[in-house]
């Protein structure tokens, strides 16, 4: 009788009510106090709850950790203060992973509704005051007032509805002391990450830059599944609130898992399962994805084993490491042992198997404390292991710096004094060349003025044969002297600097000179000379007329000589360089051009554009030294077939014209006999006139001296024409060779051609 009656008072039994009197344990586990209720459908509300009255049952631990479930639970407690005095409690659920929890309470009549959880925004949870990281009740009863509290638990993640009762003052002082723990733990990851990128910063070794990232991704995680993520990052997130934990713990695993493969490769370990690691990596951030956007009840039963799989890899890295690090083995074995002991609690936690051992404390923190303060452990010994070999390293840079600097400077020491040896004897040589060029040019101009002299002296009064003898003689004499003038004032400028020296100068009368010395020069090659002389320039400047004059005539030399049927200008003007005068002048011509390819190397000594034209290539390079040695530049402007301009501007400042002025005299202008007309008499074979052409055109004065005797010997008909080639020769005028080279016999006066044999 016993029994049945047994069997029939267990389906209506219930937890008996709370009554506080003067209890002082606080804070007070809820579990005798509760009954359960479970809604597999998730579908009741309050009034459907309260119509099943008689379906709780007691609650048990194992009612109170369903774990992983998609049913939705509800629980009832009934709290009574039989005290004389209003007490203030607070009904505070131990998981701070629940997503939503609504708490009813009725008291005298009076029904009241809040949520709490890490789906519910802080702002609709209704505190006293700041929001606690645990879901949870603020709950006050007047003196002999009775509360009915009904509490629906819905939740995703791991279900754990332990609850206590307690008083703020104990809640604040347990969680004060959970919360130095924690902070103690956030803490210390906060100064890992912050650590190891200013090691990354500091070092450029981008694998601390990845321990600093996993560290900030792993502090995310802690700061999330403790539950201060939602009170302080995202208070206000609903979904993420929950999801946050299986996201961030499965990207903490894919970072660890990608630090410890590339620590791998750093330390040259081996790894022959090493796509055990990629595969493991891409698995998880798939979990991280499908936490977002899958059936999260379902990443989140998954994601427990993500810490298994993380833990084996740590164990198996760890032996590999132990065999690299002897030196620290130690400090390896117990990171990774504490470590593994570390994640499997959180595995166990996560599946909802483990308890707390004392209401206030959390084992979890302490652990994670001690792994802290192993990896600071590790980290220290890794910085001190690359300092040793950063020592080292420099030092045996050094060494091989020193060394090296030392055979440097003794391969330097040898080469500075073997280009040295070598300049001082190639210094002496030059010097020594360029004196007997001097001395030879010197004496052999001396002669050659004196033939000059004489031959002009026998032009007058000679019968016209004997005064044509005489204009060659004196021709050749001074095409000569302007050679060696030339060698004398390169000679001169090699051996010493070259001088300025300015003086008041007349410059009108100086340019008018130099105009008639253009006028005779370009009417040699049937050339025009046009002078632009501006109307603002001074009369009297302050300038070294010699050498300015010697620029001059070079340059209008130059260009009556490559011009044929042409124009010469020579322009003179003021230009300003920054408010300073300068005076200006160009010397322009219509004549063959200067190619690109060899403007570059037009102002170089002995440099010629065509060596028929004569000369020693000397004209433009004293041209240019004279010009900046007077402070300009000489610049050129030229185009094939359309002319060349020389221009440069030199500083200048108006003299005193009441001063005396420089004297200056123009030198002859070379007799240069007139292109021939074409001849009228036979005409050798037109491929010996190409041969003459090309010839004259390079100026080879034994080739033609050669051509000419083997015409007067196999042409005997063509003498005039060959005697004129002689005569043009020996005026050294290859100019006329080449006229004559390419002129046809005059038409109607019937003479006969050598090549054809025909009048």
């Amino acid at each position: 009788m016993l029994l049945l009656c047994l069997l029939f008072w267990l389906p209506f039994a219930q937890a008996g009510e709370l009554r506080l009197g003067q209890r002082s344990d606080w804070p007070l586990s809820l579990t005798p106090y509760l009954d359960v209720l479970k809604d597999p459908d998730a579908q009741l509300d309050l009034a459907g709850v309260r119509s099943r009255a008689s379906d709780f049952v007691p609650a048990t631990t194992d009612l109170l950790r369903p774990g992983f479930t998609r049913s939705a639970w509800w629980l009832r407690l009934s709290v009574v203060n039989d005290r004389p005095l209003p007490q203030s409690l607070r009904l505070m659920f131990l998981s701070p992973r629940l997503a939503d929890v609504t708490f009813h309470v009725e008291q005298d009549g009076h029904w009241s509704q809040t949520r709490a959880g890490l789906a519910v925004p802080n702002s609709e949870q209704h505190w006293s005051y700041a929001p606690e990281r645990m879901p949870g009740l603020s709950l006050e009863l007047a003196a002999h007032q009775r509360a009915q509290i009904w509490i629906r638990v819905k939740s995703p993640t791991s279900i754990g509805m332990d609850a206590v009762l307690t008083t703020p003052g104990t809640l604040h002082a347990s969680g004060s002391l959970e919360a130095l723990l924690d902070g103690i733990n956030l803490g210390g990851l906060v100064v890992l990450c912050i650590y190891s990128l200013f090691l990354c910063l500091f070092s450029r070794d981008w694998l601390f830059g990845l321990q600093g990232v996993t560290c900030a991704v792993f502090l995310l995680y802690e700061a999330s599944y403790r539950g201060y993520a939602k009170q302080y990052l995202w208070p206000e997130v609903t979904a993420w609130g929950y999801q946050a934990n299986a996201c961030l713990g499965a990207l903490t695993a894919t970072f660890i898992i990608a630090y410890l493969y590339f620590l791998c490769r750093r330390e040259k370990i081996s790894l022959p399962w090493a796509s055990v690691f990629i595969g493991t990596a891409m698995l998880f951030v798939g979990i991280a994805l499908m936490s977002l956007f899958g059936d999260y009840y379902l990443i989140a039963k998954i994601s427990i084993y993500t810490p298994l799989v993380t833990s084996m890899l740590l164990v198996a890295v760890g032996l590999l490491f132990i065999k690299r690090m002897p030196g620290t083995a130690w400090l390896v074995i117990s990171f990774f042992m504490v470590s593994v002991v570390g994640i499997l609690i959180r595995a166990l936690e996560l599946g909802g198997s483990t308890r707390r051992w004392l209401p206030d404390i959390n084992y979890t923190p302490l652990v994670a404390i001690v792994i802290m303060a192993f990896m600071l452990a590790i980290l220290a010994a890794w910085v001190n292991r690359m300092r040793a070999e950063r020592a080292e390293a420099q030092a045996l840079l050094l060494s091989w710096h020193i060394q090296e600097k030392d055979r440097l400077q003794k391969e330097v020491d040898r080469q500075t004094s073997a280009l040295n040896q070598a300049l001082a004897e190639a210094r002496t040589a030059h010097d020594d060349q360029t004196r007997i060029l001097a001395y030879i040019s010197h004496d052999l101009r001396a002669p050659l003025v004196t033939i000059g002299g004489y031959a002009r002296l026998l032009q007058d009064g000679s019968p016209p044969e004997l005064a044509a003898h005489a204009r060659t003689i004196a021709h050749s004499a001074s095409y000569q002297l302007g050679l060696i003038d030339e060698l004398l004032e390169y000679a001169k400028g090699e051996l010493h600097p070259l001088s300025i020296d300015a003086a008041p100068l007349r410059l009108p009368d100086l340019i008018n000179h130099i105009s008639q010395y253009a006028h005779i020069l370009a009417a040699q090659q049937h050339n025009t000379f046009i002078l632009d002389y501006a109307d603002d320039i001074p009369d009297t400047l302050m300038l070294d007329g010699y050498r300015l004059q010697q620029v001059l005539l070079n340059l209008l030399s130059n260009a009556a000589k490559f011009t044929h049927d042409g124009e010469i200008r020579l322009r003179v003007g003021i230009e300003y360089d920054n408010g300073e005068p300068h005076l200006g002048i160009s010397v322009s011509d219509t004549g063959v051009g200067i190619p690109s390819e060899k403007q570059a190397h037009i102002f170089e000594a002995f440099a010629q554009l065509q060596r028929n034209h004569g000369g020693a290539g000397l004209g433009l390079f004293i041209s240019r030294r004279i010009i900046q040695y007077m402070g300009g530049t000489l610049a050129l402007h030229s185009t094939p077939d359309q002319g060349s301009q020389f221009h440069f501007a030199i500083p200048c400042r108006a003299a005193d014209s009441s001063a005396r002025t420089m004297q200056i005299d123009l030198p002859p202008p070379p007799a240069m006999p007139a292109v021939p007309p074409p001849p009228s008499h036979v005409l050798p074979p037109e491929p010996r006139l190409r041969e003459l052409a090309q010839m004259a055109e390079a100026g080879l004065i034994t080739d033609i001296e050669d051509w000419i005797v083997l015409m007067t010997c196999s042409c005997p008909e063509a003498r005039p024409f060959v005697e004129a080639v002689r005569a043009a020769l020996d005026a050294l005028d290859f100019a006329a060779v080449q006229a004559l080279a390419a002129a046809t016999p005059a038409a109607g006066n019937g003479q006969k051609d050598a090549r054809t044999g025909r009048a």
